[in-house]
């Protein structure tokens, strides 16, 4: 991708991910106007700011008190890692069998700590060099033979994701992803949604989380991690050069399986019976698939709608609502809430997004 290609692009990452969710159309995954607006108008956007405020809504990757970082930059380039390596959702099962009940989250922060406490600036040289055998150790994956064979498939991933990283960054002339992130930041003109489009072009394995569907008019992209980056970043470090950012409220809901399912529960999205019958038996939907990227693109579209009507009923500028607060209020509250973590989730294993 040229210089110039990449900038045009750039500006409109986030408006590709928007429109080719709403395009996306299957008979798999709907959404129920009635049950949207009525969940929209019933919206509590107190609750909602008290929560993207707080402790758990502010930033829920806080790693400064077990990793000492040298300095912001490298906790800033830290967070790319650990996004990069935020999935195994498709896991959770095997996680709760052979983690002692945690699930994929709980996981991999117990690895990047691991990692974090080896490697502070997590070197690119270093990264590059970890095995599959270093990934199972650092993430706590092979506490039996039966854990280590269950498990090796996400092992995988993650050191696929792990070598990424390494590789692009010398490659890139970055000796750590602290470096990476400032450099890219000022590339970026402080624009959130063209340092998105760096993550996916500089990272594609990691990032680029994009596809090509039969019932689609064209590409379907969510993109779903390079936009937490960039989002926990921003929260995490408005104070620095990041208060220069203008357009963070163009990015877009982060939806993974979580996501989906309160949108489930709450009947805004309703879902074939033979596709509900299989998230409930816990059967793995294949990534890329029809069932899979209906039910992410319904869900991250009827995100958006909610975010329009409470802003439009509202009138008020700036607007009050965005897809990041509401995408993190769904996340971080609504699933979390007692008896909605056992709402079933679908299961893509195959997946590195979530």
């Amino acid at each position: 991708m040229s210089q110039e290609m990449e900038r045009d692009s750039a500006w409109t990452v986030t408006d590709q991910v928007r429109r080719s969710c709403a395009a996306f159309d299957s008979p798999l995954v709907q959404i129920d106007p009635d049950r949207l607006g009525a969940f929209a108008d019933g919206i509590d956007l107190g609750a909602v700011d008290v929560f993207v405020h707080s402790s758990d809504g502010m930033s829920t990757n806080r790693f400064d008190d077990v990793i000492a970082f040298p300095s912001w930059t490298d906790e800033a380039g830290f967070l790319v890692i650990a996004h990069g390596v935020d999935f195994g959702s498709g896991f959770r099962p095997l996680l709760h069998k052979h983690r002692d009940g945690l699930g994929a989250w709980l996981t991999i922060r117990s690895g990047l700590v691991q990692m974090g406490q080896a490697n502070p600036t997590f070197a690119a040289a270093w990264l590059a060099t970890l095995t599959v055998s270093d990934v199972q150790r650092l993430f706590d994956l092979c506490r039996t033979d039966e854990a280590a064979s269950d498990l090796l498939p996400l092992a995988e991933q993650l050191c696929t994701v792990i070598h990424e990283f390494g590789t692009q960054l010398s490659r890139l002339g970055f000796a750590t992803p602290g470096e990476y992130f400032v450099h890219r930041l000022r590339d970026s003109d402080a624009s959130a949604v063209r340092l998105v489009a760096h993550l996916v072009h500089d990272f594609p394995v990691t990032f680029n989380d994009s596809y090509t569907v039969d019932r689609a008019p064209g590409v379907v992209c969510f993109y779903k991690k390079a936009q937490l980056v960039v989002s926990e970043v921003y929260m995490r470090f408005a104070a620095t050069e990041l208060s220069q950012v203008t357009d963070i409220d163009g990015l877009t809901a982060f939806v993974d399986n979580v996501v989906v399912a309160m949108m489930r529960m709450t009947g805004i999205l309703t879902v074939e019976d033979a596709l509900a019958s299989l998230i409930n038996r816990e059967e793995p939907i294949a990534k890329g698939s029809e069932a899979e990227i209906a039910l992410r693109a319904k869900a991250l579209d009827a995100v958006e709608q909610v975010v329009a009507r409470v802003n439009a009923t509202q009138g008020r500028q700036p607007a009050v609502l965005n897809a990041q607060r509401l995408c993190n209020w769904l996340w971080g509250c609504l699933g979390k809430a007692p008896g909605n973590r056992q709402f079933p989730r679908h299961l893509t294993p195959s997946t590195s997004f979530y």
